[in-house]
This record gives C-alpha cells, structure tokens and sequence, in this order.
C-alpha cells in the first residue's frame, strides 16, 4: 500500500513539474490551460472523484475560476484587459501550494452520525421552522418591495440581509439534520423541500443565485456522504449542472425587472457557460496584473483585517472588493473579485503564497475534524460552497461565512441542547424526590 502511495505521489510530482515548465516557458495561452488543468485531472483521479475531499472539489472549481477567463480569451472572445502568462501562473502556484498541504492519508468518513434524542431533534425542527417562516415574510417583503439590482438591496436593506443570513443557517442546519435525524418520515422531506423551495424564491427574486446554488451543494454533498448519491450519479449531474447554470443567468433578473439575457442565444455553448460565473475572477485579476501599482498595495494587514472581521462580529475593516469595484468601476454595478487578486495586492506572489498557505491549511483542519461527529460535519460541508464562491470574492467574506454562519448558529443550537438537557434532569430529579 505504502509502495503505491509512493507511486502516486511521483507521478503527480512529474505531472506538476512538466505542467510548470510549459507554463514558464510558453506564451501560449492554451498551453498553459491544458498544463493547467492536466494536473486537476490527475489529482482527481488520484483521489477517486471523491467530491468531499477538497483535493476533489477544491481543485476541480478553483480550476474553472482560474482558467474560464483564459479560455475565453484564447479562443478570441474579445475583453478588453487582455491576457499575460500571470494570469494563470500565480493560479497554478496556489493550486501547488494547495495540494503540497493537502497530501495526507483519506479521511475515513464516517457514514452513520444518527441520533436518536427526540428532545434534539425536536429542538432543530423548531429552529428550521422558525428560519423557514422568517424566509417566508422576508421573501414577500422582497417581493413588494422596488429595486432594480440585488446591489440596490445589499448592505442597505435590513430584511434583506435577514433574508439572506437566514438561508445561509438553514444550510447548515440541513445538512445537520440529514446527517443526524433524517429517516423515512414525511418531516424531513417537507423541512429539506420547503427550504429548497424558499431559498430558490429568495434567488429569483433578488438574482442574487448563490443562495440557490449554496444550498442546492450543501444538500448534494450531504447526501453523497450518507451514500444517498453515487458517484455514478455525480458525473450524470456534470453536464445537468452546466445546463442548469447556463439557465440561471438567462432568467437572472426576470423577477426583479422582467428582462431576460437573450443575448445567450447568439454565443456558444462554452462561452456561456464560462461566463455564467468562472470568467470574473480571472478578469478581475488581469486588471490588477495590467495595473501594477496594485501589487502589494495594502500589505499583510489586509489578511489579519480579514481574520478579526470575519471572527469578530459588528467589526468592520473595511472590503478590498468594494475597493476593487469603487477603483476600476466606479458608478457601476459590483463585479465580484477575485481571491488570486487579494493576495497581489497584498504582497504580489508572496501574497498569494501566505493567503493560499492559510486557506489551505484552515480546510485541511476542517476535512481532518469532519469525521469527529455531525456538527463537525455540517461545518465542513457548509464550507465547500463557501469557499467555491470566495474563489471571485475575497477571504474575508470566507471568514465572515464560516465563523459568523456555522460557528455562532451551531453554537447556538447546541446551548439551546444543553438548555433543554438542564431543563429535563431538574424533571426528573424533582419526580425522583416526589
């Protein structure tokens, strides 16, 4: 066992060196995609398509944020940042930082985390039903309410952040309750069903998809885990899921301001799908590298400023992607970020280096936890979405997402545990002394 361990270990070694020496000395930029996504491929097969093991599902999706903006331009789609050989080498350094970090052994996951406390259960489904009412008004609050943009509602609208932190818990506390109570009962199909049904409402509303698509992994992951979907089935949904995307940036703001994006029409399939959500990042990114006065233009403050606002709630530090849009588009619309970007301008490929060494290894740590109990668990699968999506945003908004969602509404559901746990030994000590 250990002799083949070894073997993988050297080929993928190979594959790396081979893929970063055409990289270096190419200028080609479909020579770089395919030495790029050579070793992904080599990775995940390496690992047995397992897509809740980030060397699955992290590599496969930081690839297509990486590289849909190189395609793009590689096959004469017209942008106006161009392209240079750093737009995917600094990509491919995180991504070898990333997998250099994450060569362990497999996590046995753990298959059954059932738990048969009724008073537990009893107390999740209350917190479920609470946050699926909230949802509900908040929705047809939405719903009544003008706006033209999810921009025009974001950090302005109070219900609509209610909205949003309220579908985010949900995540969570779905994959909790699949992980730890789901059964045959009608219950848990209409408490998984509802929230797919509110949370889709909420994207279709605003345009806002990732709280839709946020939910719809969480569950799918979730369910892979429990052995509910094969891996079989995970290729099936491949070309599903891209026609799905495709879907919802062509209905994007029909429900705000009733406009289709029919201009999908007239481009190709590839195209559409690329930049349906994995060109941004790139984009963004080369319009730092065409700006080099932006290479490490704040410093490593800007990561410690990430941990203490995404740790600390009500402290705010500031954002480097309202930075990013208020610079280079200002009076429009946001254009997301892009997280390859953070670290240029924190300290150029040092930067990125340092951002992707302390990604790495924070997931790495919830991989190893995830096999301690289901609240581990629940964590972890919150935070493959999470992390995905920070792909164009920025490391703080990881931070924010995963400590400010998944530690402070798990901690909060496991006092109201000790609560009703307190509340049920008085009880039954009072009946013992009657």
């Amino acid at each position: 066992m250990k002799i083949i361990e070894i073997l993988k270990f050297l080929f993928l070694t190979l594959v790396i060196s081979i893929s970063f020496l055409l990289i270096l000395t190419s200028d080609n930029a479909n020579v770089h995609i395919i030495a790029f996504w050579f070793v992904v491929i080599t990775n995940i097969f390496l690992n047995k398509l397992d897509i809740n093991n980030p060397n699955v599902w992290f590599t496969a999706s930081f690839a297509l944020y990486s590289t849909g903006y190189a395609i793009l331009q590689a096959n004469d789609y017209v942008y106006l940042h161009g392209y240079t050989k750093e737009n995917i080498l600094y990509p491919f350094i995180a991504l070898i930082i990333f997998i250099v970090v994450m060569r362990q052994k497999e996590v046995i996951i753990k298959k059954n985390f059932r738990d048969e406390r009724i008073a537990h259960k009893k107390v999740l489904e209350y917190c479920m039903f609470t946050l699926l009412i909230i949802l509900l008004f908040t929705n047809l609050y939405i719903y009544i309410t003008p706006f033209n943009h999810k921009n025009d509602l974001a950090g302005q609208n109070f219900i609509f952040s209610i909205a949003v932190y309220s579908s985010r818990v949900l995540c969570v506390f779905s994959s909790l309750y699949l992980l730890k109570f789901s059964g045959k009962d009608k219950k848990t199909s209409v408490l998984i069903l509802s929230s797919l049904i509110l949370i889709t409402i909420l994207s279709l509303l605003t345009g806002d998809r990732d709280a839709m698509l946020r939910y719809i992994v969480v569950l799918i992951v979730t369910l892979f885990i429990m052995e509910k979907i094969s891996r079989k089935m995970i290729i099936l949904m491949i070309p599903i899921g891209t026609v799905f995307l495709i879907g919802t940036v062509y209905i994007k703001y029909y429900f705000v301001n009733g406009a289709l994006k029919e201009d999908l029409a007239n481009r190709d399939f590839i195209h559409n799908f690329l930049n349906s959500d994995f060109s941004a990042a790139g984009s963004n990114f080369q319009l730092l590298l065409n700006n080099s006065w932006t290479e490490g233009y704040f410093g490593f403050k800007l990561i410690f400023n990430d941990i203490i606002q995404g740790i600390v709630p009500f402290v705010s530090k500031g954002n480097v992607g309202v930075w990013f849009n208020d610079t280079f588009h200002y009076n429009s619309y946001s254009r997301a970020f892009t997280l390859v970007g953070e670290g240029y301008v924190v300290g150029g490929i040092y930067g990125v280096i340092i951002l992707f060494l302390l990604l790495s290894f924070i997931i790495r740590y919830l991989y190893k936890s995830s096999v301690k109990n289901a609240y581990w668990m629940s964590m972890y699968i919150y935070s493959i979405p999470t992390i995905i999506l920070t792909f164009r945003s920025s490391l703080g908004v990881a931070f924010r997402e995963m400590f400010r969602i998944s530690l402070l509404s798990l901690g909060l559901l496991l006092l109201l545990y000790l609560i009703i746990s307190k509340k049920t030994l008085n009880k039954n000590q009072i009946r013992e002394i009657k």
